[in-house]
């Protein structure tokens, strides 16, 4: 968490060496950095969760439940089937927030501040893969509970299991990856820029 942290700050670093070597004035450079700073870290996520609900739509909550309404519980031969019925809409309602999410979280990544984030989300257990993982737990230990018919008056077991380090990892590696891609590219242009100034105030 402290490597990735150190590699988001020294983004910033590079950024504004860059813009530095790109601007002749100080308030210049300055107003370059912020430009790039609100389009890069705040309008790239907020678009890429437009572009994800264009791109994958998810039906409201209340259609939903609309349509498990629709569902008479006297048209199954029990209520086991009638559970069935409505958990298979529930379970493709799921299907869609999760690939919403997914566009989302994928877009989003052209942003290094959501690198960050989901990069130590995942690294400290709070990440998408872990809130996923135990909605699932709760869903399947829901579902196995009632079709036993356990008594829901009594004190009822739940023991849930958390992603291990390892899987935290790679879970957040590609957002590492990207980090330290884009300290490589700001680096690059870093260096680019003060080159063509000294070539510059050369000639």
């Amino acid at each position: 968490m402290l490597s990735t942290t150190a590699a988001f700050l020294i983004l910033f670093a590079q950024l504004g060496i860059w813009a530095s070597a790109r601007a002749r004035r100080s308030a210049a450079a300055l107003l370059l950095v912020l430009a790039i700073w609100t389009v890069w870290m705040i309008g790239v996520p907020n678009l890429a969760s437009h572009l994800a609900r264009w791109i994958s739509p998810v039906p409201p909550a209340a259609q939903i439940e609309a349509r498990k309404s629709e569902l008479r519980q006297g048209d199954f031969d029990s209520y086991i089937d009638y559970a069935n019925a409505c958990w298979a809409i529930d379970d493709l309602y799921v299907a869609q927030v999760d690939e919403q999410a997914r566009i989302a979280q994928t877009l989003s990544r052209l942003s290094p501040l959501a690198n960050y984030t989901y990069g130590v989300s995942a690294l400290a257990g709070t990440g998408t893969a872990d809130a996923r993982q135990f909605r699932d737990q709760v869903i399947h230990w829901d579902r196995r509970q009632r079709r036993a018919g356990y008594d829901w008056k009594g004190e009822i077991p739940f023991d849930p299991t958390r992603l291990s380090f390892a899987q935290g990892l790679d879970e957040a590696a590609p957002d590492m990856v990207c980090l330290l891609l884009w300290n490589a590219v700001f680096f690059t242009l870093g260096l680019h820029a003060f080159a063509r100034s000294e070539i510059e105030e050369e000639l």
